[in-house]
């Protein structure tokens, strides 16, 4: 797997587990409770494999294999078979796999013959089956006339740099966070998901300098990120926040909450009582930060 597979591989997941129902529905399912599975290596069939996400959403279990770069090949199709046998067989429910192609849709198979006498096809969504033009043309007229997105049409936004478009990349990613700052989205929680993910796309594809540059765009709210409203230097100090992975312990947001405070000069016992977090800890960001 290449490095920039990798990169679409770890955004993918990160909007699936972000964005939870509403995702899922823009795959093409209905589902109201969504709970995600926490295993991610499953017992060895001829040796280790890497799930990436499973999910039980009303009852039915998902296994997503977020970006195939590639074409799907008869023994990709043969292991995305056994993982589901087994999850199947582990939760006794009924099970189903997802692929997110982000290739041409005429490159290879969508289903296979494997060595169980059966034929065998997971769900495929295909986002070079979208058009980035006419995403942009629909939202851009939608902002024009201040009316709110749809779900699916606030996604689209996310993942529009995987749809078939002829534009330069860093030129598509500043329109789509425009339109995302400019849009009306009535699901206060959701539009800061939206702000998150779009933070992981913007890593995606650009460097530290110009993710910055484009992220100036974005109205941010004191208030979303745990402080009060009209905090001096508060977006400022948002905006030099980046966070890939996680500390054990220590969730992404409650970081990003302690780098902000650190940011803001706030002292390190205030913050530790504040948020939980050992001076230890907060020495180490202080010192990340200053380097």
């Amino acid at each position: 797997m290449t490095d920039e597979q990798s990169k679409a591989d770890e955004t993918y997941k990160y909007i699936i587990k972000r964005l939870g129902i509403r995702f899922h529905r823009r795959l093409g399912y209905d589902g109201d409770e969504i709970d995600f599975k926490n295993v991610e290596l499953i017992p060895p069939i001829r040796d280790k494999k890497i799930m990436d996400v499973v999910y039980v959403v009303d009852g039915e279990y998902f296994q997503n294999l977020e970006h195939q770069s590639t074409p799907v090949y008869p023994p990709k199709m043969e292991d995305i078979f056994k993982y589901r046998v087994y999850f199947q067989a582990d939760e006794e429910l009924p099970g189903r796999t997802c692929v997110i192609a982000t290739y041409d849709i005429n490159r290879g198979i969508t289903d296979a013959e494997i060595p169980y006498n059966i034929n065998f096809h997971p769900d495929f969504f295909y986002t070079k089956k979208l058009s980035a033009k006419k995403t942009i043309k629909t939202i851009s007229d939608k902002n024009s006339k201040q009316i709110p997105l749809t779900d699916d049409e606030a996604i689209d936004l996310l993942i529009a740099p995987d749809m078939e478009h002829d534009c330069d990349i860093r030129e598509l990613l500043e329109t789509t966070t425009q339109l995302l700052n400019d849009a009306v989205i009535t699901d206060e929680q959701f539009y800061f998901d939206l702000i998150e993910c779009q933070k992981k796309i913007l890593q995606r594809f650009l460097k530290k300098d110009e993710r910055k540059e484009i992220l100036k765009m974005l109205k941010l709210r004191a208030e979303d990120y745990g402080f009060e409203p009209g905090v001096t230097g508060f977006e400022e100090a948002v905006n030099l926040s980046f966070f890939d992975g996680k500390r054990e312990g220590i969730d992404e947001a409650m970081l990003k909450s302690t780098r902000n405070l650190i940011r803001l000069g706030i002292a390190a016992d205030v913050i530790s009582e504040a948020n939980g977090i050992d001076l230890k800890t907060i020495n180490e960001l202080k010192k990340e930060l200053t380097d």
